[in-house]
């Protein structure tokens, strides 16, 4: 029978682990960057890193706190917590809060190690008073059963880490103690943040102790001075919402609303960009302003035409403010017709011919464009009653209509150009900016940028991409020189990387992502500046990695500016700005500060403004805010809503979190909502989800945005069909959704991946758990029918670097590359692969209409460049442990490892040897010391030095065997030599080499069936009674069949096998190996063992004088290097390597 002591234990401990059950909160203070607190490794080593700083609580504060309180010690440490968990709810914005606390003063035993946890739930939404109330009984239930031992809770807590992803240090890292009502004679050290009130008799201390390796002085003064503003203000009216409780001082308000938003600056309010353009023709008439391949118009020539169009398009009644869309394919009548319009009062909206015929019908719809001026007549699809103008078709006007725009000039308050970006309904949204934001913007960024007569401004994006704001108008209202580039041009890196070094570019302005791709190209081991004309290079992203800055430093441009400009669409289109240094260690990626005439406002859901550190929605106010969306009053007025912070001024909400860094820079966080940026462009989530959604066959949908190993947004779509038998029946697929979503969405709206799930996971309040999402890895091939692997090494190299590229596995030969995530970007970085790895430099335009690694493969088989074979084939290329090699069997290639080079280890670089004359082209070697010596020649550039891990297989394994002796006897080290499934030599595995042409053909035919698992139906008899010709006609026709042959495979290919096949053979039985000092492992399948029971070396003990040891795996000579036994035999091999590192 259980004593009382024993059931009070009990008891104890069943209340603590039921008040820490679930999933426990992390109540940390924010981190940001290296100026308000700076994370440690160490930060939890008790004692170490300690700072200790006090601050005084004023003395009439002090006796409102004592008289609210009725002089109660236990009522002034409940107020005085509970105020500090309101104020970490403002900091962390999360509601489940957790502090450390000392034991209280009383007869009954307490904890041992002097600390309990208070755990309380606040929201915002409740009153000070309320959050009081639940305080005060989870203080009083720590009392009663504060007699425990934490240390054996917190190593139950820990058993579960696994479970819940429990961390020891977010559990101890703020703790709050009062020295009148607790026990302050043992450390509280553990936490990283101890909090002491102490009283000394007429006013009361903050006495802070804190880990100076987690938190700064700076954070620990601005989180102290905050806590006591609560105090202060919650003690005026306690029946207030939490969220309405002030904790600035008017200090910290000025900085936040005045310092750093000092930002006013006078520009001239009368004109527009028409009349800065027009000056400059006055000024520069002979000057070069666009260029487009061979196409150079002056100032004078610009202007000409754009008046001219201009009259054209007041004789077709264009109204003030009318809208005129504009569809061309590029071309310099596109900037004419963006001036012409603007000349003429009215506002453009930029139509990319390349846009589904769906969205541009809405848009010209939504918008109520008046006149579409092209280059090309609009496609069947789109739906427009209205006029068209084909540009090609238009005369010079006459006299008489030349002067119908003499007078025409816009005015700062009308309508410059509509731009559309993504919406949460499934359409877009039409942004309207008017002339005075363009114009202050324009004018901004001449100086900003540097812009002037002669200055060279690359316009890369398309012109229905904000981005193209800040390239066109700058350059032209300024006398420089706007240079177009083909969009194709932009996706092939080095055709785009020597374009920028002939043109002498001045100015560019790319996304990141493209940017990162030159360094494909570019020979780092030169350190040659690539761009030293560039003055200024702008990576627009709301994240900019801070690497990427410094090789574009060191390689690009060492003198130039390099800035980061951030702005939605609703504020044309830059709202901050941020100088890169690229040479600073401590540099960290930032938006910056605000431009001249834009004010930021970092706030919370309650509108309180966020003190620096602390994240919240970026607002934007100032001249270059839109007038709103066109034909959405509704969203107008939730999105751009009354300042209350400046009287009769607008403030737009962005959905983008931020916060403040002291210097009154601004970091990017994320998104309050699921709005995102892709390859620069800014993604309404929810109208990829509608757009899914409206597809017959599915039932709902989700979209998410996941990092790639590079930082990089991807989208990934998660479905639920209508009926499950329609996806388990095939009837919906992944092409025809992609197919569905192309007719409707432009093409970074696709998704990378796709993802069929049968029910979406839901929280708590039967929202959709997003978090809990299945990663989308190991997903199956994405096209109909079976997979089929690679049949040659060249699709399998091919298959590798996609693999690489879109970061999954499981690819079939006959995937289409957009089909399975690829992207333009993306295209462009296997563009990169193939030429580094292959030799061989593709258009991009292949990929595109020759999209399936069968079809590429015979592109490059077709290619004319020349490339240096190479017997090494990257199996698996990433990792930093000991690279292991395996040698090719008879047949040369190294197909055969494919899977095991996948799953031998993610950290561990896995090499195959292939034959020469695999590739039908070159002559075979024909003896394995030759093999040997060549192999080791070429595994020497690129591991110079030992241990070298060998393994061979079938007839490989006389090259590994003597590649390792040849190794030894050069003084290198051997790490390991691994027998896949071979007895000793001698023992011939494979077919003997002196047999005729036609019995090793049809050997040939059934180690393929077996390596393919098919059937060729082709015996020694169909063979025997052809000629030569006509055996490889037949066994190339059924392989083709079979889908074991490409479709262009040609008897070359055959031939080859052939030839390296019967070399292999004859090698083989004239190698007369020698002894070999060193040791040997076996991986043998039980029928090899079987094969020699009396002898436990399998005969290898023959040729070694070192140990031989084997290791038994499943399977058979064939299957145990495929799935599912190819599993079990990488696991064993890489746990020997592991062994023997």
């Amino acid at each position: 029978m259980e004593n009382s002591s024993t059931i009070r234990r009990k008891i104890v401990e069943n209340y603590w682990l039921d008040n820490l059950s679930g999933e426990l909160p992390k109540t940390v203070l924010p981190y940001v960057g290296t100026s308000l607190s700076q994370p440690g490794n160490n930060d939890l080593i008790p004692g170490t890193h300690r700072q200790n700083t006090v601050f005084q609580i004023p003395v009439s504060l002090s006796t409102t706190i004592q008289e609210r309180c009725n002089d109660s010690s236990l009522a002034v440490y409940i107020f005085c917590l509970s105020a500090l968990i309101a104020l970490l709810n403002r900091y962390t914005n999360e509601e489940d809060i957790l502090v450390g606390t000392s034991t209280f003063r009383k007869e009954r035993p307490c904890s041992e190690e002097g600390y309990l946890f208070i755990r309380n739930s606040v929201s915002r939404s409740q009153t000070f008073s309320h959050l009081f109330a639940s305080t005060k009984q989870k203080v009083l239930e720590a009392y009663n059963y504060q007699e425990c031992s934490f240390p054996a809770l917190l190593k139950r807590f820990k058993e579960r880490e696994n479970d819940n992803g429990f961390d020891v240090s977010g559990f101890l890292d703020i703790a709050f103690t009062y020295e009148s009502v607790q026990n302050l004679d043992v450390s509280l050290n553990n936490f990283s943040l101890n909090i002491t009130l102490l009283n000394d008799g007429e006013n009361f201390q903050l006495d802070v102790n804190f880990n100076t390796l987690r938190y700064s002085e700076d954070l620990i003064k601005q989180f102290s001075g905050h806590l006591i503003n609560f105090i202060s203000n919650a003690l005026v009216d306690t029946k207030s919402e939490i969220s309405r409780i002030n904790i600035l001082s008017e200090k910290e308000i000025r900085l936040l609303t005045n310092d750093f938003n000092n930002t006013d600056k006078s520009f001239p309010t009368d004109i527009t960009v028409w009349d800065l353009f027009d000056d400059q023709v006055n000024r520069n008439p002979d000057a070069v302003a666009v260029v487009y391949k061979d196409v150079r118009l002056s100032y004078k020539e610009l202007h000409n035409k754009v008046v001219n169009l201009s009259n054209i398009l007041k004789r077709e009644d264009l109204d003030s403010n009318g809208i005129v869309g504009i569809m061309m394919d590029q071309s310099v009548e596109i900037v004419v017709a963006i001036w012409a319009v603007l000349k003429a009062g009215g506002a453009y909206v930029f139509l990319d011919p390349a846009t589904p015929s769906e969205r541009i019908s809405y848009i010209l719809e939504n918008s109520g464009v008046q006149i579409v001026l092209t280059n090309t007549a609009i496609p069947e699809k789109v739906s427009y009653h209205g006029e068209v103008l084909i540009i090609e078709n238009i005369t010079e006007p006459d006299d008489g209509i030349n002067t119908a725009c003499s007078d025409c000039r816009p005015l700062p308050t009308d309508l410059s150009y509509i731009i559309y970006t993504s919406g949460t309904t499934g359409v877009p949204k039409g942004i309207m900016i008017e002339h005075h934001s363009l114009c202050e913007f324009a004018l901004w960024a001449v100086t900003e940028y540097g812009h002037g007569e002669g200055f060279r401004t690359l316009l890369s994006n398309s012109f229905s991409f904000d981005a193209s704001i800040l390239q066109l108008f700058p350059a032209l209202i300024s006398g420089g020189t706007l240079y177009l580039m083909d969009p194709e041009l932009r996706l092939d890196i080095p055709a785009y990387m020597s374009f920028l070094q002939e043109a002498r570019i001045n100015c560019i302005d790319e996304i990141p992502r493209l940017i990162n791709h030159f360094f494909d190209y570019i020979d780092v081991s030169e350190e040659k500046e690539q761009f030293p004309d560039l003055i200024s290079l702008s990576l627009g992203s709301e994240f900019v990695p801070i690497e990427l800055v410094r090789k574009c430093r060191k390689y690009l441009n060492r003198r130039g500016m390099i800035n980061n400009g951030y702005g939605p669409s609703e504020a044309c289109p830059i709202t901050t700005t941020f100088i890169f240094d690229g040479r600073d260690p401590n540099e960290i990626s930032l938006i910056g500060v605000p431009k001249s005439n834009m004010k930021v406002f970092v706030i919370d859901e309650w509108s309180n403004l966020c003190p620096p550190g602390i994240a919240g929605e970026i607002c934007i106010s100032g001249t270059g805010l839109a007038r709103g969306y066109i034909n959405n009053k509704g969203l107008t007025d939730e999105k751009f809503v009354s300042n209350p912070f400046i009287v009769n001024e607008r403030m737009y909400k962005t959905g983008d979190l931020g916060r403040w860094h002291p210097d009154g820079n601004i970091e990017y966080i994320g998104r309050t909502d699921h709005q995102i940026k892709i390859r620069g462009y800014r993604v309404e989530l929810g109208e990829i989800e509608a757009v899914l959604c409206s597809s017959p066959l599915v039932k709902d949908a989700v979209v998410i945005a996941r990092e790639d190993s590079e930082s990089n947004q991807e989208l990934v779509a998660y479905i639920v069909v209508k009926k499950q038998e329609e996806y388990r029946n095939s009837e919906i697929n992944i092409s025809s959704l992609r197919d569905f979503l192309r007719s409707k969405l432009p093409e970074y709206m696709i998704p990378e991946k796709i993802v069929f799930i049968k029910s979406f996971p839901l929280t708590t309040s039967g929202k959709v758990d997003r978090k809990s999402l299945p990663e989308p890895e190991n997903l199956q091939s994405e096209t109909e029918g079976s997979m089929i692997r690679p049949r040659n090494p060249l699709e399998f190299q091919i298959t590798k670097l996609w693999e690489e590229t879109l970061q999954r596995g499981s690819l079939s030969v006959t995937d289409n590359f957009f089909e399975v995530g690829g992207h333009s970007l993306l295209a462009v970085r296997l563009m990169s692969k193939i030429e580094k790895t292959l030799g061989k430099r593709i258009p991009l335009t292949a990929l595109f209409h020759e999209g399936t690694i069968e079809n590429l493969a015979s592109v490059v088989r077709e290619s004319t460049d020349q490339h240096h074979f190479s017997p090494l084939v990257e199996l698996q290329s990433q990792g930093e442990k000991t690279p292991f090699y395996c040698v090719h069997p008879a047949g040369g290639n190294v197909l055969c490892f494919f899977e095991m080079g996948k799953i031998i280890g993610r950290n561990r670089p896995v090499y195959g040897l292939q034959s020469k004359g695999v590739d039908g082209e070159e002559e075979p070697l024909d003896r394995v010391e030759t093999m040997a010596s060549y192999y080791i020649g070429e595994l020497l550039k690129i591991q110079p030095e030992g241990p070298y891990f060998l393994g061979g297989y079938s007839f490989g394994v006389h090259v590994a065997f003597e590649m390792a002796r040849q190794l030894i006897d050069q003084g290198k080290e051997v790490g390991t030599l691994a027998i896949l499934d071979t007895p000793g030599l001698g023992q011939k595995e494979e077919l003997d080499g002196s047999l005729d042409d036609t019995r090793l053909l049809a050997h040939i035919v059934t180690q393929i069936e077996s390596h393919f698992e098919s059937h060729l139906g082709i015996t020694y008899e169909d063979l025997v009674v052809l000629d030569e010709e006509s055996q490889y006609n037949l066994i190339i026709e059924r392989m083709k069949k079979n889908r074991i042959l490409p479709e262009d495979g040609s008897q070359k290919q055959l031939t080859g096998l052939v030839r390296v096949f019967k070399m292999n053979s004859q090698a083989m039985d004239i190698y007369r190996p020698k002894m070999y000092a060193g040791d040997i492992t076996v991986f043998a399948t039980k029928s090899l063992c079987d094969r020699f029971p009396s002898d436990d070396s399998l005969r290898w003990g023959e040729v070694t004088t070192g140990e031989v040891r084997v290791v038994a795996i499943p399977g058979d000579h064939f299957s145990f290097l495929k799935s599912p036994y190819v599993e079990v035999f990488a696991e064993e091999l890489e746990k020997w390597l592991e062994m023997i590192r």
